[in-house]
């Protein structure tokens, strides 16, 4: 993992990835049933995809058209 992600400025680059690699992406068990439960009885609407965000460990969802985001709490 690159040792400038404590830096609120520094924004990883190829570099970063290249010499430290990217961080892994996992989830809680719990958080992935609630997610998989919501997602059944809420399908994303079209144009939303899920990402996994490797620092929170949570699931974002991202509008590839107008570049939203949106986190689920």
């Amino acid at each position: 993992m690159c040792p400038n992600t404590v830096n609120t400025y520094h924004e990883c680059n190829d570099f970063c990835v290249s010499n430290w690699g990217a961080k892994d992406f996992s989830q809680q068990p719990n958080d992935d049933r609630k997610r998989i439960r919501m997602l059944k009885k809420y399908p994303l609407p079209s144009g939303w995809v899920e990402v996994g965000d490797p620092e929170s460990g949570r699931c974002y969802y991202w509008n590839k058209e107008s570049d939203k985001v949106s986190f689920i709490t």
